[in-house]
């Protein structure tokens, strides 16, 4: 493996190219909407950057915890997840498709949970093996029941919980 140098910084230190290359790559990954995630990204707590080769390769952050959406997902798992009490939600972690399997994900993931003490929650889909297996080995634990996936009709989705 090559150098695994992590840059996590907080939204309004990216400039705007940052921040769209980030957008893109997220969006590329195929797992959330476009519609929102800038906004989104604006309010993540950290925004973690592995660059390569003068592209981004890797990202991933520590989005806020919006009440709203915990008490959506608090509702579909069936588990009473308190948003007063979480400091954030884990995700938005993709590596460019010529970078996988180079354990960027890993580090990234890695360097981005030290940076922030506190209740963090996740979700993850059933047929995302990679992420399942970094949450999992960073301390978070599945609770409550699998739902359906809107964006995926074919995949159930997980509520993941890291104390």
């Amino acid at each position: 493996m090559s150098d695994q140098t992590v840059r996590i910084v907080k939204p309004q230190e990216l400039n705007d190219a940052e921040l769209e290359s980030v957008q893109a790559l997220i969006v590329e990954g195929g797992e959330v909407r476009a519609a929102s995630l800038r906004d989104n990204l604006k309010f993540s707590r950290f925004i973690a950057l592995i660059v390569r080769e003068g592209q981004l390769a890797c990202v991933g952050a520590i989005k806020e915890a919006r009440p709203g959406y915990i008490q959506t997902i608090s509702r579909k798992s069936g588990y009473a997840l308190d948003a007063e009490n979480c400091v954030g939600e884990f995700g938005y972690v993709v590596t460019k498709a010529a970078f996988r399997k180079q354990g960027l994900a890993i580090a990234l993931s890695l360097a981005l949970l030290k940076s922030l003490d506190g209740t963090l929650y996740a979700t993850t889909r059933d047929d995302n093996p990679g992420i399942r297996k970094i949450v999992r080995e960073n301390g978070f634990t599945a609770v409550g029941k699998k739902w359906r996936s809107w964006e995926h009709p074919n995949s159930s989705v997980m509520l993941w919980l890291k104390r």
